[in-house]
């Protein structure tokens, strides 16, 4: 099983609709958002290079650079073709195909880096993610930030449309064990859209392994956990979805 090749085709199904589906959890992203734009603005020089990795349809980097009051160019790549398409269409510097672990604009230092609702988790190994990581930092120049987001695997929810309980996330861990084509933490998923079945993966992470991962190259600066249905900062770790601002060392 390819599960780049899974991800991939799936945001090439979705990406007519990508920017609808958004609207559920518009509140998480806006809150997301304007962590970003806060860090944005107060690490800002006189022209700031920003990467969006993993930018979809491009709508997410839009409305961040709508609120920002410096002049700033936007870079952004994506797995997905049909995304790139999409963000073609918006205002970037220049869009790319591109993954991850193999980044287009290589030769440019950013300011700060975005990695936004769950592109993190799309990755399928430990080897991809500490890749990833590198590069990371190797397109950040000294002091750059990177913001970026991972699924809680231990997020239940806040008792709104998003809900699991502790017993469906040991159904998921115990099958990512069992399944000889995943890895602990991952997750095979289905969607429908226009009455076809369409699969998708993403891998979870704990705060732990996240800071174990990223810690060798960033100072970790802050850490959210963000209501996926409300949009709000919660206190108990397993309301919410984590958020990172990093700083590159």
């Amino acid at each position: 099983m390819n599960k780049t090749n899974l991800v991939r085709n799936r945001f090439n199904r979705i990406s007519g609709e990508y920017d609808a589906s958004l609207k559920r959890r518009d509140a998480f992203l806006r809150t997301e958002e304007g962590i970003v734009v806060d860090g944005l603005m107060m690490n800002r020089g006189s022209r700031s290079v920003i990467l969006d990795a993993g930018c979809g349809t491009g709508t997410r980097a839009m409305r961040i650079k709508s609120r920002i009051r410096s002049p700033t160019a936007f870079y952004g790549y994506d797995l997905s073709e049909k995304m790139v398409e999409e963000a073609s269409k918006k205002d970037y510097e220049q869009v790319a195909v591109g993954t991850l672990t193999s980044p287009p604009f290589q030769d440019i230092k950013f300011d700060a880096t975005l990695c936004l609702f769950s592109v993190f988790s799309y990755l399928p190994s430990v080897k991809e993610r500490e890749l990833t990581v590198e590069g990371f930092h190797n397109g950040l120049r000294d002091g750059g930030l990177l913001f970026v987001d991972i699924t809680n695997r231990w997020h239940r929810g806040e008792g709104g449309s998003f809900r699991k309980t502790r017993l469906q996330i040991w159904k998921e861990l115990l099958k990512s064990c069992l399944d000889e084509n995943l890895s602990w933490g991952d997750i095979l998923f289905q969607t429908q859209h226009q009455r076809e079945t369409v699969d998708g993966f993403f891998h979870t992470m704990t705060d732990k392994e996240f800071r174990a991962l990223f810690g060798k190259a960033f100072d970790i600066k802050q850490r959210f956990i963000i209501g996926y249905d409300s949009g709000k900062i919660k206190q108990r770790e397993h309301e919410g979805n984590f958020f990172y601002v990093c700083k590159k060392r």
